[in-house]
């Protein structure tokens, strides 16, 4: 198996961090957050679907991806989810490297103001993670792993972005204008958005570049065949349910 845009708008509609290659990727520039915050929390069980570098990817992990896109009403393949969760494993991987590794205690931290926004406490949370089955270590990894990769992407791109001239943008603008609509804004009405809009794109295509070339340098070992994973509506049903109980204390 082979290792893979009216006048005063201009939508810009990009959401939780979650990367791939070839595949829909969703960028939370402002936080650069690692599945931003999670709607859906699980605990991670099941067979070793593949190995990165020797680390397991699981099979469940996989078909959590699949089950959030399937709940956003978005179809998403098993081998697309299996190749975000890869992704987002080598990136990983390369943020503690780097030396950007977040703490438990740090991870803790942010729940815990989290929680106290929502007027709760860390043993309520406890409580109701309970309830459903699910444990407090398994967010307080969640988190961990977020804080890791927040910290990662934001020095990588601040170490790789370039700026954005004037000329850039009002070509940019010149090409793309008769996408506006009839009634066509002015340059200046929109070039803070469209600056927002290349500045995106620059970013996807330095993250999507440094995952291309530590896949080159992984070892990616499939354990199983992707036929050999399953999902179900009863599973969807069954992650909807945890998400209503975890947007109680996560923003």
């Amino acid at each position: 198996m082979e290792n893979k845009s009216k006048k005063n708008e201009i939508s810009i509609s990009i959401k939780n961090v979650l990367i791939g290659l070839g595949i829909l990727v969703v960028l939370a520039i402002a936080t650069f957050f690692y599945f931003s915050s999670p709607e859906t929390t699980t605990e991670i069980t099941g067979d070793v679907f593949a190995t990165v570098n020797g680390e397991p990817i699981l099979s469940s992990q996989v078909e959590q991806i699949q089950q959030d896109y399937a709940m956003q009403g978005m179809q998403l393949t098993l081998e697309d989810a299996a190749e975000q969760v890869i992704d987002q494993e080598i990136l990983f991987q390369e943020a503690e490297r780097e030396g950007h590794s977040a703490s438990i205690q740090e991870a803790e931290e942010i729940i815990e103001f989290q929680v106290m926004q929502q007027g709760q406490s860390i043993e309520d949370v406890k409580q109701q993670l309970k309830m459903q089955g699910l444990s407090y270590e398994s967010i307080l990894e969640d988190y961990r792993r977020q804080i890791t990769l927040n910290s990662y992407v934001e020095d990588l791109l601040e170490r790789n972005l370039p700026e954005i001239s004037e000329e850039e943008l009002q070509a940019f603008y010149e090409e793309n204008k008769a996408m506006l609509g009839d009634e066509i804004p002015s340059f200046e009405e929109v070039k803070d958005q469209l600056k927002m809009l290349l500045q995106q794109e620059q970013q996807q295509q330095i993250i999507n570049a440094v995952i291309q070339e530590l896949r080159d340098n992984a070892d990616i070992e499939y354990k199983q065949d992707f036929e050999e994973l399953d999902i179900s509506q009863e599973d969807i049903d069954q992650v909807q349910e945890i998400e209503i109980v975890t947007e109680e204390f996560v923003d």
